[in-house]
């Protein structure tokens, strides 16, 4: 949940769809792949219905982006940069450049984009989230997730996890959460 620290509802749809794409995402493999037009389809199902703008917003933005995976990264960080972004918070002279805005739906926006143009490499993945430029530090937090719950912990080179403080405690937390998850929800294989 965002709640605690953003309190606008966009941040907490955001967060609701990030956590439907890792759902989807948490049983594929990068040996096999998954097929992108279903990852779109049951992120949008599991949010629609819903009366409420933000909603509407991103379900807009996820086809938008389902339509758009041919964009070379920078085109695609230009065309989805500030998407959703409203004034005071819409930047007009930043029209046009390649960045990750730090509004909800345009971060997860790119966040999203990104991690859909870098599906062979945990490595690439990260790398090009946080160079994205913008509020890339919440990109790579956002896209990070997408990245660790597809390519796994054994796609992940031992070099980077070893730089992480407390790195064994925090695998430890994430395989109890992940058994705690499977039990409660067992049709994810």
């Amino acid at each position: 949940s965002s709640i605690i620290t953003h309190s606008h509802p966009a941040a907490s749809a955001g967060a609701i769809v990030i956590a439907r794409a890792i759902a989807f995402l948490i049983d594929k493999k990068p040996e096999t792949g998954f097929s992108i037009e279903e990852f779109f389809d049951v992120i949008i199902s599991s949010i629609s219905g819903s009366q409420e703008k933000v909603w509407e917003e991103f379900i807009e933005v996820l086809r938008k982006l389902k339509l758009n995976l041919d964009l070379p990264i920078v085109a695609g960080l230009i065309k989805f940069s500030q998407t959703g972004v409203k004034s005071p918070y819409f930047i007009e002279e930043y029209l046009g450049q390649a960045f990750v805005h730090p509004y909800a739906i345009s971060t997860v926006a790119c966040s999203i984009f990104i991690f859909m143009k870098r599906l062979t490499s945990f490595k690439n993945c990260i790398f090009e989230l946080a160079t994205a430029g913008g509020d890339s530090d919440t990109a790579g937090a956002i896209g990070g997730s997408l990245a660790g719950a597809y390519f796994g912990l054994k796609n992940i080179p031992a070099s980077l996890i070893k730089k992480v403080k407390k790195y064994k405690k925090i695998l430890k937390l994430s395989e109890d959460l992940y058994f705690k998850f499977k039990k409660r929800f067992p049709k994810f294989k």
